[in-house]
Parts: structure tokens; sequence; C-alpha cells
């Protein structure tokens, strides 16, 4: 699993990318972009599974960017590090499809917590979608079985009925 943790505070970023546990979450690989555009071009190049982004920064917010990922259907999960409480950015977060918001100072146990449940949210959202996959390989499996056995269309809708 990828994670990219944007803050343009750059110790913010070295203390969140050293002291959580990542291979407990499950995370394997930890990118750090420090700013909208970076974390834009990160996201382009290289499509992470959950996004840890401070709200304000220069140049473009964490909202800005959120907003974004919504409008260029990209699919990963947002959780939002920042230094407000003010409940309107929260609203405005979920609004946007927000995973969870966590105020600075960070604790690193809630951090992980946190990290935790959306980790195991894009588990189990990835095995779903191995699932429908693997549903649609034997329906297009099903079919041409079918379309050899019986090539003749009075012989397929006998047999469509008797499934039906």
């Amino acid at each position: 699993m990828h994670i990219l943790v944007v803050d343009d505070d750059i110790p913010t970023v070295e203390v969140i990318r050293t002291s959580l546990h990542w291979d407990l979450l499950g995370i394997d690989r930890v990118e750090t972009a420090y700013d909208y555009t970076e974390a834009q071009n990160k996201i382009c190049a290289s499509q992470p599974d959950i996004i840890l982004c401070d709200i304000e920064m220069p140049r473009g917010s964490g909202l800005d960017l959120l907003r974004w990922l919504r409008e260029e259907k990209r699919d990963c999960e947002f959780v939002f590090l920042t230094c407000h409480a003010n409940f309107d950015y929260a609203k405005t977060a979920l609004q946007y499809g927000a995973a969870d918001y966590i105020t600075k100072p960070f604790n690193i146990a809630q951090t992980e917590a946190t990290l935790s449940k959306v980790a195991s949210k894009v588990r189990y959202h990835q095995e779903l979608l191995q699932k429908s996959r693997e549903i649609e390989l034997l329906k297009a499996a099903l079919n041409r079985a079918e379309n050899r056995l019986f090539r003749r269309p009075r012989h397929r809708r006998v047999i469509i009925l008797k499934l039906k």
C-alpha cells in the first residue's frame, strides 16, 4: 500500500515519515510532498492509496487538492492533518469524501489508529475490486463456452430458459 504525506512544514513531514510504524499498518511505500503542485505531480506519477495532507498550504490548500482529486475521479482515501479544529473545514472535507481529520499537534498512536482504519478500508475496497474482476472473467469464460457449445440461436434460447 502507498501513502503520500503532504505538508508545507518539512519537520512535520519528517516526524510523520520516521515515527509511524508503517509496516504494522500494511503501508510499504511512503512518499512526501511539500506543496499542492508537488502533490499533484506525485499523484499523477504514482497513484497513492492514501493521502495524509495538511489543509492550509501556500499555492493551494489541502481542500483544493481533495477537490481536484474528486474532479479527476482519482480513487484514494484522504485524511486531513491540520492545526485547525474549525468545524467548517471538517464539514467541507467530509463533503468531498475525506476519510478522517487529525488535528495538530498530532498524537502518533491516534494517527496510527486512524491510518489503520483507513488502510483496512482500502484493503477491503481492493479485495472487492479483485472479486469483481474475477466474476467478470468467469462471465466471459462462460459466455465463450456457451458460444462454442451452442452455436445455433435456437439451442442458446433453450439453455438460457432452463437456467432461469
